[in-house]
């Protein structure tokens, strides 16, 4: 009797000892299955915050270049005498938002002009006359670094520059190369935008220009 008893013990103590190693195992699958699901749920929502940062700069860039205007110089020529010239431009704004407050700088030995064109809408043409400024001549904002052959820099002194603002805050600079050489066919060189960044390019501080 107290063999069986002792067998009956032992087998107990047996399937006791199984349950606990199944119960052990099955807790273990649990937790990595959850391992699992949990790092896949990090993935998923890291995907996502990817792709929403994505669309975002794909918003903010597309709404950049929606309200960017496209500044050129469609009409130069001075009036008056030598020392006494007058110079009157026309500035035409074929981009997608309009210029506000746009000026455009002349260059001239030891000295220069500054024409207050104003806000100029889209797909419209303004134009203005100036004289000379009293102040000192803002060499930075006719100092321009274009790319040549082979991606040199190539410093180039543009006898004029467009300048404006935008809805969105940000500086414009167009400059214009050969505006007296070859009257009515000037260069246009790559225009260049401010947009927060700091410290500012210098011909974007100039507070004569910008205000």
């Amino acid at each position: 009797m107290d063999s069986l008893l002792s067998a009956d013990w032992v087998a107990l103590g047996g399937i006791a000892q199984f349950a606990a190693a199944a119960a052990t195992v099955g807790l273990a699958g649990v937790t990595a299955y959850m391992a699992v699901k949990t790092r896949q749920v990090a993935q998923a929502t890291a995907s996502e915050s990817a792709a929403t940062v994505s669309l975002a700069q794909e918003a903010r860039n597309d709404r950049e270049l929606a309200w960017r205007p496209q500044l050129s110089l469609v009409d130069l020529h001075a009036e008056g005498e030598p020392g006494f010239l007058i110079f009157r431009v026309r500035v035409k704004n074929a981009g997608g938002g309009p210029a506000i407050k746009c000026k455009v700088a002349i260059r001239q030995p030891g000295s220069w002009w500054l024409v207050a064109v104003g806000d100029v809408q889209v797909n419209s043409e303004v134009s203005a006359d100036g004289s000379p400024h009293p102040g000192a001549r803002p060499d930075a904002v006719f100092t321009y670094v274009s790319q040549g052959a082979g991606g040199l820099s190539v410093p180039l002194t543009p006898e004029l520059v467009i300048l404006c603002s935008d809805v969105l805050g940000r500086q414009f600079r167009f400059p214009v190369e050969h505006a007296f050489e070859h009257m009515g066919n000037w260069n246009h060189l790559r225009p260049e935008v401010s947009a927060g960044e700091m410290p500012k390019p210098a011909w974007a501080t100039e507070p004569a220009l910008f205000w």
